[in-house]
């Protein structure tokens, strides 16, 4: 029931609010430049590999509908990544940008 409800188990303070605070990202991270892909951006669309960059290091993503999923299929030296819920990445890293679809 944990993750069907909006209450956490511990207080996070301050709690970014741009997202749900449990929706689920992934959350990439190269030095001090951190963006986080909420999975949620992507419900509705098919199938997809898209390609993003983060402080001058590429990387490229795929989107799987049927697992809802999304996973880093190649990336530069340098970048860091994990899924986590939002309200935990951004406590971490609260100057976290969130991609926006083009």
């Amino acid at each position: 029931g944990y993750f069907s409800r909006p209450e956490l188990m511990f207080p996070v303070k301050p709690l970014d609010e741009r997202l749900p605070a449990k929706s689920l990202v992934l959350g990439v991270a190269s030095g001090n430049v951190h963006r986080a892909y909420a999975l949620s951006t992507f419900d509705g669309r098919e199938a997809e590999t898209f390609s993003d960059e983060i402080d001058g290091r590429r990387l490229t993503l795929v989107y799987n509908p049927e697992h809802r999923s999304l996973r880093i299929e190649k990336a530069d030296a340098g970048l860091e990544w994990m899924y986590s819920f939002w309200f935990a990445w951004s406590a971490f890293y609260p100057e976290t940008d969130i991609y926006k679809l083009p």
